[in-house]
């Protein structure tokens, strides 16, 4: 495809429009499970994992760019999101694993509704084996 640089196209200062070219390459995206995957076009060559998982959630909602990660086989390690992807040897034609990490939850949300169960836990049940208190037989 071809942008505009500068300038307005209008038929007098056609000839005086300059275009540049954005190569762009094809990649299929399969999930690691193998149950799914698309193909993803107009990916551009000089696009970093991180842009890819953008462009992943523009084509499908289903996957945040938070809560994914990419990969060059379904038991490889994540790629990083900083990396190109001509880094990782990615071209026209690939095919990258895509894994959904689900939803994420941090560890204060754990903590917090661990000591809630806590702290709403009847401890009535210990009374009797206290020795000498009112309520033990």
């Amino acid at each position: 495809t071809a942008l505009p640089i500068r300038g307005n196209p209008t038929r007098e200062n056609y000839s005086s429009f300059e275009f540049f070219a954005v190569q762009s390459m094809d990649l299929t995206i399969q999930e690691s499970r193998g149950t799914r995957s698309f193909n993803l076009s107009d990916v551009p060559t000089d696009a970093s994992v991180g842009d890819l998982k953008h462009l992943i959630h523009k084509k499908n909602r289903k996957y945040l760019p938070i809560r994914t990660q990419i990969r060059l086989g379904p038991k490889e390690k994540g790629l990083n999101e900083k990396d190109a992807l001509k880094v990782h040897g990615i071209a026209d034609g690939s095919t990258v694993y895509l894994k959904d990490l689900g939803p994420q939850i941090g560890w204060t949300t754990v903590k917090d509704n661990s000591i809630g169960r806590f702290l709403s836990f009847d401890f009535r049940f210990f009374l009797p084996s206290i020795p000498g208190h009112w309520y033990s037989i």
